[in-house]
């Protein structure tokens, strides 16, 4: 099922616990293009696996098949192929799943974050 946008936080909290991927492959347009991805880090925070495009901060935040996958959105074949792949191949969705939320527990929670900023700050 494709949901399209969701505002309130208490109801996309309810999706991302219902789901089994998270799918948002942006894409440059001109010179607009997706920042880091914020929202695949909350998708990580479920252990769900994302589907993200691969320009701007995308392959920063999901690493391709690692803790998601990372595909050229304009490739239509390419996604065809990533989104059957998540669909079809459970074992290989939880695992991902599981290595994005193990990322965001080590690596990308507000308490993480902060400490590596206030690291590179005052060490430079």
């Amino acid at each position: 099922i494709f949901h399209g946008k969701i505002n309130d936080n208490s109801t996309k909290e309810t999706f991302f616990k219902e789901s089994d991927i998270f799918l948002m492959p942006t894409y440059q347009d001109n010179f607009s293009i997706e920042g880091f991805g914020l929202t695949y880090i909350e998708a990580a925070k479920f252990c769900l696996p994302s589907i993200a495009g691969i320009s701007g901060g995308a392959p920063e935040a999901v690493i391709n098949k690692e803790t998601g996958w990372c595909v050229d959105p304009l490739d239509q074949g390419s996604l065809i192929d990533i989104l059957e792949e998540a669909l079809t191949d459970a074992s290989n969705r939880i695992n991902l799943g599981n290595n994005a939320f193990k990322r965001f527990e080590t690596e990308l929670t507000k308490d993480t974050a902060i400490k590596k900023l206030m690291k590179t700050v005052f060490e430079n």
